[in-house]
């Protein structure tokens, strides 16, 4: 009798801890969620992901494979549905924000990869990886070069691979797409050969290696614009991705909560008000110009510093904006943002200041 209601005891101790422990799971698994949803997107853009300083992918490239698409767009599926349970939960104000941008994540990449499916109609997805890959990693002061070497090499060996996969997904894409990738084709392999240049200057004990897959990489570029050049192309319309996906971006990306309609009608508003007001300034300074006079003051001196001085000090404005007006608070430990003279080795990628 005494051992069954032991037994008994025990049975309900371990149903008592089992709901407990189930109820701890419970409020640690949105956080659980939300980083594994992260880890899973930002691993597939790893491109993306050295962008927004996450360097823990620096040395891959987007894989836009047949298995590798297929096998994410499952992933995020079934993340979709574990978000689901969170739609009506009872979240803080914070998980609350967090469920709707990692939805978000998970909705965007779904249209991306699905209903849109960049990767089987633009080429110029596949040459903006190769030059940002590169481009991001050389931006970046979150180490020396000495240590973004590695992954800078590891990255122009992937381009090749990259290449090959654009070739099997690509399948008449419209004529303004393989134009635009022409065009970043061509400003790329320079990118690539002043990057080149420059990582075995300063770093020439690895130049035998930097030179040899920053040709293959190049050589792969040239390749692709000559296939891309003799591709058979689609109807001209078919860079559109439709109002419905359009609307979608909208709402869910940017999370706007107008569509397409009133969008346009601002655009076409806006662009009306800027043509008049470059007419009215037009004919103002035609008729200054003719008559000697000029209401404009240029300095007798005006350097290179003071233009970065000037945009430097517009940046801290923004700071400044934002908190004086209680939009946003800015953490301690947010790093500053720097203009800085775009360097040499970017100029053909930064026609502006970097």
């Amino acid at each position: 009798m005494i051992r069954k209601q032991l037994t008994g005891l025990l049975i309900l101790l371990l149903a008592v801890l089992t709901a407990a422990g189930t109820v701890a799971a419970k409020k640690k698994s949105f956080d659980d969620l939300c980083l594994e949803i992260l880890e899973d997107v930002q691993s597939f853009y790893p491109v993306r992901s050295t962008e927004m300083g996450i360097h823990a992918y620096d040395h891959r490239l987007a894989d836009y494979s047949s298995t590798s698409v297929k096998k994410m767009i499952k992933k995020l599926q079934s993340h979709e549905k574990q978000l689901h349970r969170y739609q009506s939960a009872d979240l803080s104000d914070y998980n609350r924000i967090n469920y709707r941008l990692i939805k978000a994540n998970v909705d965007i990449a779904l249209l991306d990869l699905k209903g849109i499916a960049w990767h089987r109609k633009s080429p110029r997805l596949y040459v903006r990886e190769a030059v940002d890959g590169i481009y991001f990693l050389m931006l970046s002061r979150h180490a020396p070069l000495s240590e973004k070497v590695v992954p800078l090499v590891a990255r122009m060996r992937a381009v090749p691979q990259l290449f090959e996969t654009a070739r099997r997904n690509l399948k008449k894409p419209p004529p303004i797409y393989i134009e635009a990738a022409l065009e970043s084709l061509e400003s790329g392999m320079q990118f690539y050969q002043q990057v080149a240049g420059e990582l075995m200057n300063k770093l020439p004990e690895r130049a035998d290696k930097i030179l040899a897959v920053s040709t293959r990489a190049r050589e792969a570029m040239n390749d692709f614009a000559t296939w891309l050049s003799q591709l058979p192309t689609g109807p001209p319309t078919a860079f559109a991705i439709g109002k419905n996906n359009f609307d979608y971006k909208l709402s869910h990306e940017y999370f706007l909560t107008i569509d397409t309609d009133p969008l346009l009608r601002i655009g076409e508003a806006l662009l009306a008000e800027a043509q008049r007001a470059y007419h009215d300034y037009e004919t103002d300074i035609e008729a200054n110009h003719q008559n000697g006079r000029d209401s404009v003051f240029i300095p007798s001196a005006f350097t290179k510093n003071d233009i970065i001085d000037y945009y430097n000090w517009e940046t801290r404005q923004v700071k400044v904006f934002l908190q004086e007006n209680n939009i946003l608070t800015v953490p301690e430990d947010m790093a500053p943002v720097t203009v800085i003279e775009t360097p040499p080795f970017l100029r053909s990628m930064v026609s502006g200041i970097a």
